[in-house]
């Protein structure tokens, strides 16, 4: 099931129906087993749509038929995880929604969409592309808590998002991937805005942002967008919005990122900066504005 939904995702997306996702858990039919439930919250965490919609009158009576993502305790802080993780990139996400509402572009991706000269990237394969910076590669077989994948071939190569680990394109690399923490790549020369924290609040009211630096190998350059606006209106097509692009560059002394922005919203005011392959080298944010 979980293999069926990633092509299908992919499929509409590619065929410009960019929000999709499945309802975790399955919709009706048998409960999933816990550690079921946790690897579909996994896989639909970086899905557009993430949404426990069920209904199994078969299962229990009443409310008690719902998938929720306390219903097994033993796996609750795995769910946990995965819930966090699509809290720190929710931003990206809703950037890229942002970019498919103006031209179409799709929020996920097959590999070959971003890496069409690479030949391994046509392979069948469980991994997707969260626009064009973001590998994702969630587990679905029963019982791995590891994750081979192929990465494909890029400049720069490709950072383990959760061990900040280096890693060369155009190889298979095995990785750890325990419950709760699907394994996810960053193409070295992206630069992205995260969340910071993930706080009880809606994601739009969250304070901090986390500015991660993908900077890689002893010198290039790299480039990211931002987009966020009030996250219930149309205002932003009347400038209500807050637009920005970084440029990133590097050298094996110093990393730099140039920022500007365009819209009538101000930037928020708590700001951090990841840069996991550049430990030892200068950091200058420049604000072009």
């Amino acid at each position: 099931t979980l293999k069926w939904n990633m092509r299908n995702a992919l499929s509409l997306a590619l065929s410009g129906q960019s929000k999709v996702g499945h309802d975790i858990g399955g919709f009706t039919g048998p409960r999933p087993g816990p550690e079921l439930l946790c690897r579909w919250i996994e896989m639909m965490a970086l899905h557009p749509r993430a949404v426990m919609n069920s209904w199994k009158p078969e299962v229990a009576p009443d409310w008690q038929a719902a998938t929720t993502p306390w219903l097994y305790p033993e796996m609750l802080a795995p769910i946990r995880g995965a819930l966090n993780l699509r809290t720190v990139f929710l931003p990206l996400m809703y950037s890229l929604a942002q970019q498919a509402a103006l031209d179409g572009s799709p929020v996920i991706r097959p590999l070959f969409h971003e890496f069409p000269d690479d030949e391994d990237a046509y392979a069948d394969q469980d991994a997707m592309m969260l626009g064009p910076d973001v590998l994702f590669s969630p587990v679905v077989v029963e019982g791995a808590r590891t994750k081979a994948q192929r990465l494909p071939a890029a400049p720069h190569g490709w950072i383990a998002f959760h061990s900040g680990e280096f890693h060369e394109g155009g190889q298979t690399v095995m990785v750890e991937a325990p419950l709760g923490r699907p394994p996810i790549f960053v193409r070295g020369g992206a630069a992205l805005v995260l969340a910071s924290a993930t706080p009880d609040v809606k994601p739009h009211d969250a304070p901090a942002r986390r500015l991660y630096l993908a900077a890689t190998g002893t010198s290039g350059s790299g480039q990211g967008r931002h987009f966020e606006d009030d996250g219930v209106s149309h205002a932003w097509r009347q400038g209500d919005a807050l637009a920005l692009s970084i440029a990133l560059s590097w050298t094996d002394q110093e990393i730099v990122a140039r920022i500007s922005r365009t819209g009538l919203r101000t930037t928020p005011s708590s700001w951090s900066v990841d840069c996991p392959a550049g430990t030892g080298r200068g950091l200058k944010i420049i604000d072009q504005d």
